[in-house]
């Protein structure tokens, strides 16, 4: 079984986009760690990581992201992308501004992402030019529990699809071939 479960809080200290960066402060100081059997889990705020993010997801423990997103679902949705869903596109990348699906599909071209990723998206208002840039917003009420509950129910998924080590297979081949 995988002994680490890195959970990512994504966003900017402005404006809205402040979203994934405030649950996982949440749950952060609110302890959040499932009981799970030699589980650990890895909990850390990314302010804007732009390129670097690609770095952080490398290696075989499953990542959750969390993040903003803005889909024109109603504002506190929350909804769940899977590593195999993710929309794939190189078109829209630059060096100036890059967002987190455009670090995910470079990623998933490149094959360096991990076996297991869910990305949350937790769907916030549009900016508006007249909100103040620094203004600290915090998500809905009810949405760092919804979130938490989401998360709790998804992780059987999630660990179900990291592959196991190689020598966990192989001593589970032998143990079946020795069966008499």
């Amino acid at each position: 079984m995988t002994s680490r479960v890195r959970l990512f809080g994504i966003g900017s200290p402005f404006h809205g986009d402040q979203w994934g960066l405030r649950l996982v402060e949440e749950m952060i100081r609110d302890g959040f760690s499932p009981s799970i059997d030699g589980m650990v889990f890895d909990l850390q705020i990314l302010d804007r990581p732009g390129w670097g993010l690609l770095d952080r997801l490398q290696g075989p423990d499953p990542v959750i992201l969390i993040d903003a997103m803005l889909s024109g679902s109603p504002p506190g949705s929350i909804r769940r992308i899977t590593l195999p869903e993710l929309p794939f596109s190189l078109a829209p990348l630059s060096s100036h501004s890059v967002g987190v699906l455009s670090i995910l599909s470079l990623g998933k071209e490149l094959g360096v992402l991990p076996p297991s990723l869910f990305l949350y998206g937790v769907e916030i208002k549009p900016f508006s030019s007249s909100t103040p840039p620094f203004i600290r917003t915090d998500p809905y009420p009810g949405i760092s529990l919804a979130l938490r509950n989401i998360i709790l129910r998804d992780l059987p998924s999630l660990l179900s699809s990291v592959p196991s080590p190689p020598g966990d297979q192989q001593s589970s081949s032998s143990e079946k071939s020795s069966a008499p």
